[in-house]
């Protein structure tokens, strides 16, 4: 940024100062929380599942894989999540899901485009293309907009790897909310789709692909969209989110 740039940032960042949305204490230009509010933050640690993540605190897992994948493997090669999805972590989200709050955006991509850069051995490593996990058109017309989609586009902005949305949620009425892992698998397999149109203006074909979305619970629909997009062609398919919920399902 040029000098000048540098000068007008520093102006615009005293009139309308960046504020914690927790604490309420002037942030870095553009961000939305401080760092003390950040390290606040719970942070999965390992031991967790080799494949879903599956955090398993203060144990450690034989096999390296969960009772769930053991049983059924899902689609995608690895998932892994920054956050638990609870308390100050959970109120951000739904106050960017839900009460408009898009600007959280930013912040809540840099604290994923972070997490991956110091987990190198994460996702094999491997350079991705990113997808969003979709939304239905009906809920994207009443929001105005897709969470995951815009994770996913800051984050492959700041990695400087390649995006496209080509994933389809079918119209449907059923909420996922409050079903049960085996429901949410079943209910999931149903309503994500890969565009034919998208499909044919776009080949996966020996490429790795990081689908990305704003919470992992069950993993349900991680696996439906994995699917399809190894369908696609994709080598391998691993997921990235923001937070995961940790219950009883895993």
């Amino acid at each position: 940024m040029s000098l000048v740039g540098n000068i007008f940032r520093e102006w615009i960042s005293w009139i309308y100062p960046s504020i914690c949305e927790l604490c309420g204490c002037r942030c870095d230009y553009g961000q939305s929380l401080c760092p003390d509010c950040i390290q606040k933050l719970e942070k999965i640690e390992p031991p967790y599942c080799a494949i879903c993540g599956a955090p398993v605190p203060g144990s450690f897992i034989p096999t390296g894989i969960c009772n769930d994948c053991h049983e059924q493997k899902p689609h995608y090669s690895e998932a892994r999540a920054v956050f638990t999805n609870a308390n100050e972590l959970r109120e951000l989200i739904l106050s960017f899901k839900y009460a408009g709050k898009i600007y959280l955006g930013r912040t809540l991509a840099t604290l994923m485009v972070e997490a991956i850069k110091s987990h190198p051995y994460w996702f094999d490593g491997e350079k991705c293309h990113i997808i969003p996990v979709p939304m239905n058109s009906k809920k994207l017309y009443q929001r105005g907009y897709n969470q995951a989609a815009e994770l996913a586009k800051q984050v492959a902005k700041n990695l400087n790897w390649s995006y496209s949305d080509i994933l389809i949620h079918k119209e449907d009425n059923q909420a996922q909310a409050g079903l049960g892992r085996a429901a949410r698998l079943k209910h999931a397999k149903k309503v994500y789709r890969i565009g034919m149109k998208s499909l044919k203006e776009k080949s996966f074909e020996g490429e790795s692909v990081l689908l990305i979305d704003d919470v992992f619970t069950t993993g349900a629909t991680a696996d439906s969209c994995a699917r399809w997009i190894k369908r696609a062609g994709a080598k391998n398919v691993y997921v990235f989110t923001l937070a995961r919920t940790v219950s009883h399902y895993k």
